[in-house]
């Protein structure tokens, strides 16, 4: 007993750098750091198997990390590049890149060490400032004129303009020279708030086709300025990642536009779909946690402004188009401040209520308990007897969910199109199942009479039972769905807007008459193990 191959093994933590990636823990046997389901990892940068890593213990009784490079672009430990075939050591505090400028790293902490790790950054921190507190207090003392008087004590402006580069180019951050961290934020949109098109058109035709959209702009930003906020600009441009527009011309617009106000402004940009477009809160969480100089945001004192408001069209004499989303409105909602539209925030306008709310509202969605139930009280979900289950429902209307929580793990053969590739494929799967004396349930959309009858053919054909479970799920719930999904689980399909059109141009509602011996209507009613992601379904993430 106690041989050197049986001392036991302490966890190692591989704490994450981003709390949108979790922390992977590390023990004797050989785990991987790549594009997994588990790191959640998506960048096509990043191998599947990127690092492995492994806690070892040397001969002398000391337990190091044991990582791998085993992808195809570089990965970086503590600063330098790792080269292939080399087991590199690793220990509390090291630092470990799965790719070189990713933006994501994680920190080494072995069981036991955490108070050590804290202690050591304090200490090298205390060092630091002590090193070069005479410069600091100079900077300070030269900005104080530059300050509100309402501004946080001891802090430094920006010295320079600086642009960061988040997630492979999913969101860049520009930081204008002068800008401080502030807990009161006024939060803007760009286009259509801040500035419109000089042409009339609603898109620029050019990276120089603007102008300031109100001539309040400029002094309304700096009277806030003077006041003790910060100015915040969140602006959506998917032209970005779809190819329309280079990042390098945007950045310059930017630049101009910040020069213009002459007021010191930090800016995110959203390139793409995903956690960082607005009205999901990606731009918001990254500010309140890595971008605000580790000042808490006031919410109650703090307000977002934006023309994307939901408002209907307006006639004349002040004639206005509709606008065309409410992503802004809902942006504030989710975030739980004030909000503003540019008339009102420039021009004093009177405040407008009439606006068009998002068709469902995850915020107020069963929460009367309305939807208590799955199913109909006077309905059978499982039945004693061979029987057929034949599921109708559009794309991302839980219809999955259900079918494999309440038939494929109670016996049911469970049939589905999209991994069986044809609906032949799924007729001859049932008749399979059928012949074997087993009950099955058919998991595609099923929309017409056509792609039912299949089913129920089979079914008359052996004498048995042919049921039909019919998704209660609206289309804009549907749609929230899978963008949910797309949020949460970055390896499931994305569905486009029009497979949900071609669904709902096909469907014909579900009735006995078909053969069906009974159609029951099914509620989508989500259910949360994780407390983030039942926060996050409750927020507003369909921007119309």
């Amino acid at each position: 007993m106690g041989s050197q191959g049986e001392k036991e093994v302490r966890k190692c933590l591989l704490k994450s750098s981003d709390p949108a990636f979790p922390s992977i823990e590390v023990g004797k046997e050989k785990v991987y750091i790549g594009r997994t389901r588990e790191c959640r990892i998506q960048s096509l940068l990043c191998s599947k198997q990127q690092v492995s890593a492994k806690v070892t213990v040397l001969k002398n009784g000391e337990q190091v990390l044991f990582l791998n490079r085993m992808g195809s672009n570089p990965s970086v430990l503590n600063g330098q590049d790792m080269n292939f075939f080399i087991a590199y050591e690793a220990k509390t505090g090291d630092k470990l890149e799965p790719v070189k400028d990713l933006g994501l790293y994680y920190t080494v902490v072995f069981d036991g060490d955490e108070e050590k790790t804290s202690k050591e950054s304090t200490s090298k921190r205390k060092s630091s400032t002590d090193l070069d507190e005479t410069s600091v207090k100079k900077k300070i003392r030269s900005s104080q004129e530059n300050l509100s008087p309402n501004s946080p004590k001891d802090v430094v402006p920006c010295p320079e303009d600086k642009w960061q580069e988040v997630e492979g180019g999913k969101l860049y951050v520009f930081t204008s020279k002068g800008l401080v961290h502030r807990p009161k934020i006024a939060g803007y949109d760009i286009d259509g708030t801040i500035i419109k098109t000089k042409s009339g058109n609603v898109f620029p035709k050019n990276i120089d086709d603007w102008q300031i959209a109100f001539p309040e702009v400029p002094g309304k930003l700096k009277s806030l300025h003077k006041d003790g906020y910060k100015i915040v600009f969140f602006t959506n441009q998917a032209g970005i990642s779809s190819g329309k527009l280079k990042i390098g011309d945007f950045r310059k617009k930017v630049e101009r536009i910040v020069a213009k106000l002459n007021v010191p402004v930090q800016v995110f940009v959203s390139t793409s779909k995903g956690k960082y477009r607005k009205p999901i809160l990606g731009m918001w969480e990254l500010l309140e946690t890595k971008e605000n100089g580790n000042i808490e945001i006031a919410l109650e004192e703090s307000f977002y402004c934006g023309d994307a408001a939901g408002r209907p069209e307006k006639k004349a004499p002040n004639k206005r188009k509709k606008d065309f989303s409410c992503s802004d409105r809902l942006f504030a909602m989710n975030i739980g401040t004030k909000f503003y539209t540019p008339e009102e925030n420039f021009q004093n306008a009177k405040k407008e209520t009439d606006w068009t709310r998002p068709a469902f509202d995850p915020s107020t969605f069963n929460k009367d308990k309305k939807l208590s139930l799955t199913i109909p009280p006077n309905a059978v979900l499982r039945s004693k007897d061979q029987e057929i289950i034949v599921m109708v429902g559009c794309p991302a209307s839980g219809k999955s969910s259900f079918a494999k929580k309440h038939f494929e793990s109670n016996g049911y053969v469970y049939i589905n199109r999209d991994t069986m590739g044809t609906w032949q494929k799924c007729v001859a799967a049932l008749e399979k199942a059928i012949k074997e004396k087993k009950s099955a349930v058919i998991d595609n959309t099923n929309p017409d009479l056509e792609s039912r009858k299949r089913y129920i053919d089979v079914a008359k054909k052996n004498k048995i039972a042919c049921r039909c479970f019919v998704m209660a799920t609206t289309e804009a719930q549907a749609k929230h769905n899978n963008v949910f999904r797309e949020l949460t689980d970055p390896f499931h399909a994305v569905i486009k807007d029009m497979v949900f059109h071609g669904y709902k141009s096909k469907f014909k509602e579900p009735t006995k008459d078909e053969g069906f011996t009974e159609v029951v209507k099914v509620n989508c009613l989500p259910e949360f193990n994780d407390a983030e992601k039942e926060k996050l379904y409750k927020m507003f993430l369909v921007e119309k």
